[in-house]
């Protein structure tokens, strides 16, 4: 539906750690320390060391595959294109969120009560 602005710093996401992954119907959210949160409503895509790649799907699994990722710290944001993000864990794992869809929000990016981006 958007596109990431080219000047939107999402530095502030580096050194967060995972402390709830919260699970609903069409949505999965990560919070992370100091009030830092990723609502994922689209698709996703989780990497983990050894390169092995499982498309999330729909709420419950993306669910079931990120809960191993409490406890971890993302360490880096990297854009990718107009629409997705690449998202790196302290041991290797990486998440892909895409914009997928024209109509409805993908992924939303909050700090504190600031929407900082809504893909």
């Amino acid at each position: 539906m958007h596109e990431i602005p080219q000047d939107v710093d999402l530095s502030f996401l580096e050194q967060k750690e995972l402390v709830q992954v919260a699970v609903g119907l069409h949505q999965t959210i990560l919070h992370f320390t100091d009030q830092v949160s990723i609502l994922i409503e689209g698709t996703c895509r989780y990497r983990d060391q050894t390169g092995r790649e499982i498309n999330c799907g729909d709420s419950k699994t993306s669910a079931m595959i990120l809960v191993p990722l409490l406890g971890h710290v993302l360490t880096r944001v990297v854009k990718k294109g107009k629409k997705s993000l690449e998202l790196l864990f302290d041991e290797g794992q990486i998440i892909e969120l895409d914009s997928d869809s024209e109509q409805f929000e993908s992924y939303q990016i909050k700090r504190g009560d600031q929407w900082v981006l809504v893909v």
